[in-house]
């Protein structure tokens, strides 16, 4: 088996063991996880099912933005951010404007992740962003976080108060599962074997059987299990969060990330998604070995959705910690997906008119989510013809996040409803430099240069579309296109 670092063409045999039962902490699937992260980059939000929306769209951004502002007020200024896992950049941009906004002085800021290409994405985002410096560290958290400390202060010699910042990351770090029976302790082995497929460019860790075993342990006899009740020891983040805690110019850490939740993580180690390995975080347990590791842990008031935040701070700051449940609590993101899911429904049984209101019941309770702003615009455009409103909304989109390819083709769609292809293949184009593999914009490409007609143009556009990705509906569209197009050029020629 390659090493996670030098991945390369290579098939499986079907049912072959790639790893040999382990430890679970100890296992090679955590490796792979970093190696599929350093080869996807941000490929693996753009074409990937990896979900990022909850803390890019700007409601995270916001809440974060508000803290560091009370804490701003109540003399405890953050001059330092540093945020593990940046993704495509997107929520340190929105938080450098939402502090520049306040009227707060710029921190400087420190991008860590285990993928130069994602780091890389990070640094073009915040290009314009208003920061007093922007630097970026490839550091692989899951071997390599004794090097935090050193790391930190190097890039940051000036810094005297920082908040580091986890938007789900965390929970992809090695953990441990124990169980103690019948007086014996006991821990979690992982095997893995192939599925039988082409490890190509990165790793499809969905591809992989995983089975999983209990084995007795003489390790970690020092934490408290009760018989019968497995524990989850999230040894990677609490190795992490220890080496940041050696660093006094560390003063808070604010953690997002999701919980296991009600389903059997025991018997199911981790849920995967699109390649990466994302086992979630058992918070109750967490939390108490936070404590013992010296951290002090603020919750936030009532359950988020899609979102558990903890505040970790080096004593008791009852005004910054009152502020971070307030925030945090995520009230109004809440109401705003229980009302869009209730519009979606509308949507579907076709009550329209409905669905507007809900729609707009679910703006008025989150006006900071861009996201929820596109799902809207979309709406707007494909059900309603509303396309005036639908340029308003998209203008919001872009400017919170300019570089959503699907708000670029929504504004290309504004442009063919008034009659205007020229511009709307302008969007269009934009959108395939952000997402050129989706046949889709391939499509819309296509019917701009039959609008212009651009017989030549609008083949070539279909024939890039029939070699991209997209659904049986997406391509038998092209090939339905590339017909008439063809029938229409052969008879205009003879």
């Amino acid at each position: 088996m390659p090493k996670a670092g030098e991945l390369s063409s290579w098939l499986l045999e079907k049912d072959q063991v790639l790893e040999p039962f382990r430890p679970l902490e100890q296992s090679r699937i955590w490796d792979l996880n970093a190696a599929y992260w350093a080869k996807r980059g941000a490929a693996a939000f753009e074409e990937d099912c990896v979900p990022y929306l909850a803390t890019s769209d700007g409601t995270l951004s916001k809440a974060t933005a508000d803290l560091m502002v009370f804490a701003h007020r109540s003399g405890m200024t953050f001059d330092a951010v540093v945020e593990f896992g940046p993704g495509l950049g997107l929520f340190a941009r929105l938080l450098a404007r939402r502090l520049s906004d306040a009227g707060l002085s710029p921190p400087a800021y420190l991008g860590i992740d285990v993928s130069p290409a994602l780091l890389k994405c990070t640094k073009e985002r915040l290009a314009d962003a208003p920061l007093e410096s922007v630097q970026t560290r490839v550091i692989d958290l899951a071997r390599a976080a004794e090097t935090l400390p050193g790391q930190v202060a190097e890039a940051l010699p000036h810094a005297e108060r920082i908040l580091c910042i986890f938007n789900y990351v965390l929970d992809s770090l090695p953990q441990s599962q124990l169980r103690l029976k019948d007086g014996r302790l006991e821990h979690r082995e992982i095997e893995m074997r192939s599925d039988g497929v082409a490890f190509d460019d990165c790793v499809p860790n969905r591809d992989l059987i995983l089975r999983t075993r209990w084995a007795p342990t003489a390790k970690h006899s020092q934490i408290d299990i009760s018989e019968g009740a497995p524990r989850t020891v999230a040894v990677g983040a609490l190795q992490v969060l220890s080496q940041l805690h050696s660093c006094k110019e560390v003063q808070a850490v604010l953690i997002n990330d999701y919980p296991v939740g009600e389903r059997d993580h025991v018997a199911e180690p981790f849920e995967r998604f699109g390649g990466s390995v994302a086992a979630g975080l058992d918070f109750t347990d967490f939390e108490t070995q936070l404590s013992e590791a010296a951290w002090c842990v603020s919750t936030p008031d009532g359950a988020a959705h899609q979102i558990t935040s903890r505040f970790l701070t080096r004593g008791t700051l009852g005004p910054l910690t009152a502020s971070f449940s307030e925030h945090f609590s995520f009230e109004a993101a809440s109401d705003a997906h229980r009302l869009s899911a209730s519009a979606r429904q509308y949507v579907h049984n076709g009550s329209n008119a409905a669905a507007m209101s809900a729609y707009l019941a679910a703006l008025d309770a989150e006006p900071n989510s861009w996201s929820l702003k596109l799902e809207v615009a979309g709406f707007l455009a494909r059900h309603m013809n509303r396309w005036d409103d639908t340029r308003r909304l998209v203008a919001m989109v872009l400017e919170d996040n300019p570089f959503s390819s699907e708000a670029m083709v929504l504004a290309g769609d504004c442009r063919m409803a008034l009659d205007a292809p020229k511009k709307a293949l302008g969007h269009y184009k934009t959108a395939l430099a952000m997402s050129a593999r989706k046949a889709s914009i391939w499509l819309k490409c296509a019917q701009a240069h039959r609008a212009l007609d651009r017989a030549d143009e609008t083949l070539a556009a279909i024939s890039q579309g029939l070699t991209a990705e997209g659904d049986s509906a997406i391509m038998d569209r092209l090939l339905a296109l590339q017909q008439e197009v063809s029938w229409e050029h052969r008879r205009a020629h003879g």
